[in-house]
């Protein structure tokens, strides 16, 4: 009889249970991004294409074999390639060649090509790895920023609450004598205006959680559900040795500076691709070939058929004459032709660069001018890879200091408030009074609350150029 109820209450707990599994931490967030993310996607793309091309080039090293079959028709008087000699009957000829060839030296170009190739395919793999980077610091933001907006939408919510209430005893009083309809005229204002705050800030809410849908590629339709939590702000305080550090040394490992680095490199071997075009092409070729014709005969015997004159004596002009005979043949078998006609060839070839339109010179000095700009390129984004980590540092200290302030500044206001509150319940302050300490409450509730995340994420920032992983 127990069963029975425990399945029910499963059975009912069920869609809750799934509902708390469909909630994404952090982490969590920032995988289904990089899964699902048309960056991620192209940036794979582009890595498959820089590794197809890499084995394409590196393929282009090896030796080329080829084969060759054909088979002809011949009509009239033609040659026979087989037999070499002229035929008017109707033949069937066939060709067999197996021929092979390999460079042995281009001034170094194939090689250098190949490590320019190798270099692309780095480069392509370090900017997977930036666009990863920025995917996953992107997406903290927009975590943080809903963790910062669901918290000040609780905040307004219980400002909303405590006004609703405030009206609702104002209301009483007024009724029953005790205070002016002024009063009742004041709380109500004050709840509209909380009510104004709290559409603004869910409709902020919305929005980010729009933003973020369409950043991550999240279904438009579907509810996102986050793991909502606190998240712990380590006041501890990052030192120049820190700023040091990453400045000088983890700045080198950064995908942005390492992406440069490869592009530079790549540019440094296509120079020096384009320079082996200078010199000459050695080739050594090879191949293998044979043939069958038709017309292709063998005597097989032969009868005599008398004498013929084949000339005359300078003496005496007597006749010379020799035996005439008829001779049987029949055609050579195929595979007999096969060996009788088989061959070989060997040999070198140099290719020697005179003049081609100058075609090499301006390659040359595109090579020499990618590289310039790519040298340009590398020194771009060392310096801005280190600008960004200084400013990161500042940001810190920048945040630190204004959650500081906004923090004391909040405590300050709810001790006002305290004593504004009482005196105007006493009767002793007027509500202009009252509500511009309550409004200053609220909006250093707000900018502290602000100020508290915005150091959450400057802090985060700044660990992740010291090689921190992006999590709470």
């Amino acid at each position: 009889m127990l069963k029975k109820p425990l399945l029910l209450t499963a059975i009912l707990l069920l869609p809750f249970i799934m509902q708390a599994q469909d909630k994404f931490n952090l982490q969590q967030l920032i995988e289904y991004a990089l899964t699902h993310s048309t960056q991620i996607q192209r940036g794979v793309g582009l890595v498959k294409q820089s590794e197809a091309d890499f084995k394409t080039t590196q393929a282009g090293i090896l030796p080329s074999l080829n084969a060759s079959v054909s088979n002809n028709y011949n009509f009239g008087r033609a040659i026979d390639p087989t037999t070499n000699q002229f035929s008017t009957e109707r033949t069937q000829t066939n060709y067999y060649s197996l021929s092979s060839d390999v460079l042995l030296f281009n001034g170094l170009q194939r090689m250098n090509q190949l490590r320019q190739v190798k270099w692309q395919k780095e480069s392509s793999t370090y900017s997977l790895q930036k666009t990863k980077d920025d995917i996953a610091l992107t997406v903290a933001n927009y975590y943080l920023q809903i963790l910062m907006l669901t918290e000040r939408e609780k905040q307004v919510e219980n400002q909303l609450a405590n006004s609703k209430n405030a009206w609702e005893k104002m209301k009483i009083l007024v009724a029953n004598g005790a205070q002016a309809q002024s009063k009742e005229l004041e709380a109500e204002a004050q709840k509209a205006t909380d009510e104004v705050t709290l559409i603004d800030i869910q409709n902020q809410l919305k929005n980010v959680y729009r933003n973020l849908k369409q950043y991550i590629n999240y279904d438009i339709t579907k509810e996102l559900q986050l793991e909502l939590i606190k998240p712990p702000l380590d006041e501890a305080v990052y030192t120049n040795a820190d700023l040091d550090k990453a400045i000088n040394e983890r700045y080198k490992e950064l995908p942005a500076v390492k992406q440069a680095e490869a592009n530079f490199t790549a540019s440094k071997y296509a120079l020096q691709a384009a320079n082996g075009g200078f010199f000459p092409k050695l080739y050594a070729s090879g191949s293998l070939h044979s043939g069958y014709s038709s017309s292709a005969l063998k005597i097989s015997g032969f009868t005599p058929a008398g004498y013929q004159p084949i000339g005359f004596l300078v003496t005496d002009s007597t006749p010379v004459i020799s035996p005439k005979y008829n001779y049987l043949t029949q055609k050579v078998k195929y595979g007999t032709q096969l060996d009788n006609n088989f061959g070989q060839s060997a040999g070198l070839s140099l290719n020697i660069p005179i003049f081609n339109g100058l075609q090499q010179h301006h390659t040359m000095q595109t090579a020499k001018i990618n590289l310039h700009n790519a040298d340009l390129t590398l020194t771009e984004a060392k310096n801005k890879v280190r600008y960004d980590i200084y400013q990161a540092y500042e940001s810190i200290e920048m945040t630190r200091k204004k959650y500081i302030a906004a923090k004391l500044r909040y405590d300050l206001q709810a001790k006002l408030f305290e004593k504004i509150d009482l005196s105007y319940q006493q009767g002793v302050a007027g509500y202009y009074e009252w509500n511009t300490a309550r409004t200053n409450l609220n909006s250093s509730q707000s900018e502290a609350l602000q100020a508290t995340y915005e150091y959450i994420f400057q802090k985060k920032v700044f660990e992740f150029y010291l090689g921190k992983a992006v999590t709470f």
